[in-house]
């Protein structure tokens, strides 16, 4: 350290911090609260579920559980990260040994201490330059589609990889003036050293050391002023999440239950502005760091849709650094949506879609499939923004015509078929399938949904379910009365009339609350099992592929191979009940089990799977793109799995999935199947005899 330095350290150190507090302190003001408020909240919060939030912080934040889910990026980050916080708590492991315990009489940094410390601090320094380089590779050379270089973006990282080459430099021009024979513990510094005569090290040293902690509290200052700020962001979002939400479970942004007790209430219909939103979610859109993940694994916008869901968060974020804007947006030649940033001007501020943040199109181009927020690292509810600016699309009355009609299906046949209501139940019933009122004992209730009770390939499913059923010898019954769960009518955004629909849903199923629900939807099983306990009913309910499994393993199915095509199955795990609601292995246990078969895995499986194309309510309207999502799925199994049977696990993928077969001209070569399908075709004779007769004595 130069000479005079100490003295001039600490009260300098103070200046550039107090510019970052600053910073801090007005970027907590855009968000609408004051910072002493946002911190009696947090402090709240802590109090109740602390111990849940720190692990969240932990799992996300410190251990980066997401970022590592691609490696290159993971590792350059962890370089960064890792290596920063190393030479930071060095730094200041050498500063209190400088500045207060050498006045005291103590030596922490000595003999084997002191050459471990040094060996431990040039190995993080050689780490952190590395992932600097690493990080400006990917950049300035590779520069991937879904990556933009922000303005701050690369001189941010110019900074850092200055700290990192000055530090070992600075360590150099050390050893190089005064060699040591330990010296070799500094092996990145002592090779420094080997390159600069001790003759310019009494000029240069001071010089070069001044400049680099000039540097380093220039970093500490910008921290909120920078995409730095992610640093403090993203920690404080994920200790301030909301604890024990399952991921399937959407918001609701009033109740008109409680409603109807409080005149005076006035529900908020989903946002115009980021004005509409809490401190906490404004804070959450200024914890994306913009680095595309997001986009990356968006299948509307693979398919060439107005959506992206970077820029939506990002032209959100926009709108709180500033009076309301308008952002142009242009598209690139890479196909890549971009927030042209030299047309921003200032906008009326009457809602995103006039100040041009997001268009129509693209909210509803989003398919409601949770790979946005399953792979971003700050942990973004990015389907939540869409669904308020849908909301608030409905509060408008701009809505399409397909829409409005849906709508009206559901609320006048009660399913979004616009079949007459009779026609739901009456087949199964005719069939023989006996009504829970006929049949009070049963262990099970069997949700037909929508698609399995009016959709006729669907139907098939159906019956191949029963059949199963009753091979096992399951006590089931159905609801002649059931209606649409209203899955399709709250992703669309009309929470008014979902909740109508759901209050008298829960007002018929609560006699039945003792019984498992099984349902072969996904959708179904969200809404069933997680939106209707905001009405105070809470159901056992299971998809039909987890009885199966059961089922299988418990012997009670015998299998008898008979369809030799069933060689390779490939799989694909429907969002709904994978990636939101966590089922991977029953599905998978089952088809491992059909004789002959054996599963092959897409590439995109489990939680990286890619949707169908039908979430979002996206099955029942079309929004304008260059190609449909099923047909870029189908060919991405097709081309990694190369399956003679696609297994699927839900109606609408079932639908999506046939309709892309005969558009990609693939009728020939690949079977679609639900896997209670596969199951059926493979039930030995005495089972299937045994069903059949079944089916026809309840029938007679």
């Amino acid at each position: 350290m130069p000479k005079a330095a100490g003295a001039v350290i600490y009260p300098l150190s103070l200046v550039f911090i107090g510019v970052m507090a600053y910073g801090f302190y007005r970027r907590f003001l855009r968000y609408g609260i004051r910072p002493q408020a946002a911190l009696a909240e947090l402090v709240a919060d802590a109090k109740e579920t602390g111990m849940a939030r720190l692990r969240n912080v932990v799992s996300l934040g410190l251990l980066h559980k997401k970022i590592t889910r691609r490696p290159f990026a993971g590792a350059f980050h962890w370089f960064i990260y890792g290596g920063m916080l190393l030479l930071t708590l060095g730094t200041m492991t050498v500063a209190l040994q400088q500045d207060l315990l050498s006045h005291i009489g103590v030596t922490v940094l000595k003999n084997g201490t002191y050459f471990f410390f040094e060996f431990a601090l040039d190995t993080a320094a050689l780490f952190f330059v590395a992932g600097c380089l690493m990080a400006l590779g990917r950049r300035l050379l590779a520069k991937p589609d879904y990556l933009e270089n922000t303005r701050d973006a690369v001189p941010v990282l110019l900074l850092l990889l200055f700290l990192g080459v000055s530090g070992l430099l600075l360590e150099g021009m050390r050893l190089a003036a005064h060699p040591v024979a330990w010296g070799g513990y500094s092996y990145v510094g002592s090779i420094f050293a080997a390159f600069v005569p001790a003759t310019a090290v009494p000029s240069a040293y001071p010089v070069l050391w001044w400049v680099h902690l000039f540097a380093a509290l220039t970093m500490l200052a910008i921290v909120p002023f920078t995409k730095l700020f992610h640093i403090v962001a993203i920690p404080v979002h994920l200790f301030l999440e909301t604890i024990g939400v399952p991921k399937a479970k959407l918001s609701m942004p009033f109740n008109l239950m409680e409603m109807a007790e409080d005149d005076d209430a006035e529900p908020q219909m989903g946002i115009a502005t980021v004005k509409d939103l809490d401190w906490k979610r404004c804070l959450e859109l200024d914890a994306c760091i913009n680095c595309g993940r997001c986009e990356r694994v968006c299948p509307a916008h693979a398919a060439g849709r107005e959506l992206s869901p970077r820029l939506l968060v990002q032209g959100l974020k926009k709108t709180l650094q500033a009076p309301p804007v308008s952002l142009g947006m242009k598209r690139a030649e890479a196909s890549d949506l971009v927030l042209d940033e030299d047309s921003v001007e200032e906008g009326e501020g009457a809602d995103v879609f006039t100040d041009g943040v997001i268009t129509e199109n693209a909210a509803w181009s989003c398919l409601n499939c949770g790979a946005c927020m399953e792979e971003c690292p700050a942990s973004i509810h990015h389907v939540e923004y869409t669904l308020d600016l849908r909301r608030h699309l409905f509060s408008k009355g701009e809505i399409m015509d397909k829409q409005a009609a849906l709508l009206s299906a559901v609320e006048r046949n009660g399913n979004p078929y616009a079949m007459p209501s009779y026609e739901r139940m009456e087949w199964l019933l005719d069939d023989g399938i006996p009504d829970i009122e006929d049949n009070p004992d049963a262990d099970y209730i069997f949700w037909v949904g929508c698609a399995g009770a009016y959709g006729q390939r669907n139907q098939e499913v159906t019956r191949a379910i029963i059949r199963v059923l009753q091979a096992a010898g399951v006590n089931f019954a159905i609801l002649a009365e059931e209606k649409c769960c209203g899955e399709v009518v709250k992703r669309l955004g009309e929470e008014g009339r979902f909740q109508l629909l759901a209050m008298e849903n829960v007002q018929y199923l609560e006699p039945y609350a003792d019984k498992t629900f099984i349902t072969a939807c996904p959708h179904c099983y969200n809404t069933l099992l997680h939106e209707y306990k905001d009405f105070g009913l809470e159901l056992k309910v299971i998809h039909h592929t987890e009885l199966l499994a059961q089922l299988v393993r418990e012997g009670k199915l015998p299998l008898a191979a008979k369809d030799a095509k069933l060689a390779h199955i490939a799989y694909h795990d429907p969002c709904n009940l994978g990636r939101m609601n966590g089922i991977y292995d029953a599905p998978r246990t089952v088809i491992e089990k059909l004789p002959g078969a054996s599963l092959v895995e897409p590439e995109k499986c489990r939680d990286t799977s890619f949707c169908c194309g039908a979430g979002g309510g996206n099955a029942w309207f079309n929004v304008p793109e260059k190609e449909k999502v099923s047909s870029l799925r189908l060919r991405e199994i097709k081309e990694s799995a190369h399956p003679d049977v696609l297994a699927v696990a839900c109606p609408y993928c079932l639908a999506m999935f046939d309709d892309a077969v005969k558009t990609e001209g693939m009728e020939k070569e690949l079977a679609v199947k639900d896997i209670a399908e596969l199951i059926a075709d493979c039930l030995s004779a005495d089972k299937t005899e045994e069903s059949d007769g079944e089916m026809l004595t309840a029938s007679s």
